[in-house]
């Protein structure tokens, strides 16, 4: 599961990081989970890494005690067929353009729906000669199936582009935007995922590209959208990454400015912290685990966004791998919040899988050398 700008040619995947805790939307027709041929689900305790290749994503869950691999499922996103899905009955059959479905993001849960069961996409198909973005489903098989809302169609009918699509598993939705033409106000809508109903939720002019909702947050954010974002849902207290080669980390009050009716945030409204990486998730507290080699714990309270001095080396913070030549990479949290998982690599190409404490009390655990067939592979989820 995991910023997203979609171009009309291509497929970006919603994504956003995704905290302890947090389960997987329902539907109305709940499904029991993907299962192997030894009957292990998908859904089962374990670490579910992701891979994605050229046309094909491929979803592998391994113990977490040494590294076997207990399932692995495969969907091709290259030959995809139009269809419906029964597990979303309002869902409707499109025709996409060849090669529309790609660009899949395996570096979070946010893509994988229905206890693993599909793949939530963005797509382009042509209608009435226009090319117009939609979203949906695909399953294993590789057929499609829109959940964005069906269009009208006829000769002078300007035809809506449906971009953006942002899944909220806490509320069982996903969230997007509705563009006509070439302008680029629009309407924010949220699809309820067990009724098939769209609601509007707001209005956006110039900034319809940078809406972005990170897990947590009560509503949709503007600005910094091609960057991470995490949200504390009990302070409401977030931060995101600034800098594109050696990101460093900012704090903010999503709610301190306001454009169309939903918080706004730039660079200006935060405030820099002096740790280097991409924001990875956010525990109450708050504590923030930021994704560099040493998976460094930052910890802030509201005042520390306002008093002199206190952002930045005075924030509490603690590393939990020591310093070393190894990157360090996809770092996820245990269900219960008291552990990470991540990835490790050295040098000259070799990986394994550690464990250490969130708490840092003590180094890291190697569970298991990362076998040949898994390298290039990412840690999406610790369940």
């Amino acid at each position: 599961m995991p910023r997203l700008l979609i171009p009309l040619a291509t497929l970006t995947l919603a994504a956003s990081a995704c905290g302890p805790g947090e389960g997987r939307p329902p539907t109305d027709q709940p499904s029991e989970g993907v299962v192997d041929e030894e009957g292990t689900d998908l859904t089962a305790p374990g670490i579910l890494t992701a891979a994605c290749g050229s046309g094909e994503v491929t979803l592998t869950l391994l113990s977490d005690e040494d590294g076997t691999e207990l399932s692995a499922r495969t969907f091709d996103t290259d030959s995809v067929t139009g269809g419906e899905s029964e597990h979303f009955p309002f869902g409707h059959a499109v025709l996409p353009q060849e090669g529309s479905v790609r660009g899949v993001d395996c570096e979070n849960a946010d893509p994988f729906l229905n206890d693993r069961e599909l793949l939530f996409v963005s797509f382009v198909e042509e209608l009435d000669g226009t090319e117009v973005n939609g979203f949906g489903v695909v399953d294993e098989a590789g057929t499609l199936t829109a959940l964005s809302p069906p269009r009208d169609t006829g000769d002078f009918t300007v035809l809506s582009d449906y971009t953006r699509p942002h899944l909220d598993r806490e509320r069982n939705r996903i969230v997007f935007v509705e563009q006509e033409g070439d302008e680029g106000d629009g309407t924010v809508h949220a699809l309820d995922l067990g009724s098939g109903e769209t609601t509007p939720i707001g209005e956006c002019e110039t900034h319809c590209h940078t809406i972005t909702l990170p897990p947590g947050a009560e509503s949709p954010l503007f600005g910094l959208a091609t960057h991470r974002i995490v949200v504390d849902p009990g302070s409401g207290l977030a931060a995101a990454s600034h800098g594109a080669y050696e990101p460093s980390v900012f704090l903010f009050d999503p709610g301190s400015e306001s454009t169309d009716g939903f918080p706004e945030f730039s660079y200006g409204t935060g405030e820099p912290t002096n740790v280097m990486g991409e924001v990875a998730h956010m525990f109450e507290g708050p504590s923030l685990l930021v994704e560099n080699d040493e998976l460094t714990v930052v910890e802030f309270t509201a005042e520390d966004l306002t008093a002199d001095g206190a952002v930045g080396d005075d924030l509490g913070s603690r590393t939990l791998v020591p310093p070393s030549e190894r990157t360090n990479t996809s770092p996820q949290p245990s269900p219960d919040g008291t552990e990470i998982v991540f990835l490790s690599e050295t040098e000259s190409g070799e990986a394994s899988w550690y464990r250490v404490p969130f708490d840092g009390s003590t180094e890291p655990e190697r569970i298991s050398d990362v076998p040949a067939e898994h390298l290039g592979s990412t840690i999406v989820a610790w369940q």
